[in-house]
């Protein structure tokens, strides 16, 4: 979907399904990445994994969506907060996953970041910089995983 909310606030976009009695189970969690997000002021393209999320959320599947709310958010002032939320092109994409073929020899990169007892939890990974040469045949594939436990 594209938003465009004002600076100052924050908002979410929480997604709930139903039961066949009618009741609606929540299918987001405070700390996903559609929560508490930070406005800019200016259009942003929001896109998530729905299956990737709810499979986070709740460790299972859904097969539908019932419900959409979208909220915003700001610290408690005694004086009123204006703000403007405009969402446009709300739309579920359904991409065609593919496996990457391997023709023959490849190679593979592996970065693994461990969290060990000895990292003090106030300190904060701020980026990552990898540098390489990759050398292949005209149309070769090549394929980034980010992997989180048993999430890719």
């Amino acid at each position: 979907m594209q938003m465009n909310v004002s600076k100052g606030v924050s908002y979410g976009i929480r997604l709930d399904t139903q039961n066949p009695d009618g009741s609606f189970i929540a299918v987001w969690k405070d700390t996903d990445a559609l929560n508490h997000r930070q406005a800019t002021g200016q259009p942003e393209s929001v896109q998530a994994n729905m299956i990737q999320v709810i499979r986070t959320n709740m460790n299972e599947t859904v097969d539908n969506l019932s419900r959409i709310t979208v909220y915003v958010e700001h610290f408690s002032s005694a004086e009123p907060t204006s703000f403007t939320l405009e969402m446009t092109n709300f739309e579920f994409l359904n991409y065609r996953l593919m496996s990457a073929q391997s023709q023959g020899l490849y190679h593979s990169l592996y970065l693994t970041l461990n969290l060990t007892s000895t990292i003090s939890f106030a300190s904060a990974l701020k980026s990552i910089q990898v540098e390489g040469r990759l050398a292949a045949s005209p149309n070769a594939l090549y394929v980034i995983y980010l992997i989180d436990g048993s999430t890719i």
